[in-house]
């Protein structure tokens, strides 16, 4: 996985965090460890394999429950970004917390 990392802050490209098979588990180690995250260079999801998309939807819900800080850098904007995404159940849920984490805090997801 090819990252950014320094103290307690993460930044990584989607396709380093998503392409690659990982757990939820996997995100929860890093999210102990990782107080800020950086997610890099998100595709429209319906471009992306749906086990990316799935994998998305699982870091961001262990980010979320850790109250983790997030910048996200995606190709659009959040409602672009999930629309028509196939194969995905959970794909509704994303955009709301990514939604919710942007109300909390409008600098932390871009």
């Amino acid at each position: 996985m090819r990252a950014i990392a320094a103290d307690d802050s993460l930044v990584i490209d989607f396709a380093d965090l998503c392409s690659v098979p990982t757990s939820a588990a996997d995100y929860v180690e890093l999210a102990q460890r990782f107080q800020r995250w950086g997610i890099r260079d998100i595709p429209l999801l319906n471009e992306v394999p749906p086990d990316q998309a799935m994998r998305l939807v699982n870091v961001i819900d262990v980010l979320y429950d850790a109250a983790c800080e997030l910048t996200v850098v995606a190709q659009a904007p959040l409602h672009v970004l999930v629309q028509d995404v196939r194969g995905v159940p959970d794909i509704s849920r994303l955009a709301s917390r990514l939604c919710e984490l942007s109300q909390r805090a409008p600098d932390m997801v871009r």
